[in-house]
């Protein structure tokens, strides 16, 4: 994607129809050599679906491994974000999980919330689990633990800690489930 505003490749996207916006998540010079553990540093830009204008974007603060999109043992290929959760509109905040958790105020850019651990290590993505909601709360994991957030005020209602990775959260009613695992390879 090369606009005057929007410049790099795109990674990944999410949309509110509701609030009439777009998240895009882009990355500059987005190809190299598989092997070579490319990291760039994405930004992220949200614009206004009704006009197209950009709203506010944020650069992240480091840079992120990204993942080949191909393998090959000479050419350089291109890589992208597939080994991180696309980012997610909840409640009028966006949410990234490209080096950790991160909340935003989806409309001013604020961040609201920031819980900063590893995603991906050496090859290997440690996985944890998208997250899911209902209408009171959404449910996260990162770094053991699983978190009950409020909806409306961004608040921890409860925290479970010690759990382990968790690639996989189910709600099922009023119960959450999480699956536990290790380390998987991308």
């Amino acid at each position: 994607c090369q606009s005057e505003m929007l410049k790099g490749t795109v990674m990944q996207m999410a949309v509110d129809i509701d609030a009439s916006l777009l998240a895009v998540v882009l990355a500059r010079d987005a190809k190299g050599k598989v092997g070579s553990g490319l990291k760039r540093k994405p930004m992220v830009h949200v614009l206004d679906l009704s006009t197209g204008d950009e709203i506010w974007k944020h650069e992240l603060g480091s840079e992120i491994e990204m993942m080949p999109t191909r393998w090959s043992e000479n050419d350089d290929v291109g890589f992208t974000l597939d080994n991180y959760h696309p980012p997610m509109f909840i409640s009028g905040r966006l949410y990234l999980f490209y080096e950790g958790a991160t909340s935003f105020d989806a409309r001013t850019g604020k961040i609201r919330a920031r819980e900063k651990y590893k995603v991906n290590e050496s090859g290997l993505a440690l996985t944890e689990a998208a997250p899911v909601g209902d209408e009171a709360f959404i449910y996260t994991s990162g770094r053991g633990h699983v978190r009950a957030i409020q909806r409306d005020s961004g608040e921890v209602e409860w925290e479970a800690k010690d759990v382990g990775m968790t690639p996989e959260l189910v709600l099922a009613g009023r119960v959450i489930y999480a699956r536990t695992g290790g380390q998987f390879t991308r």
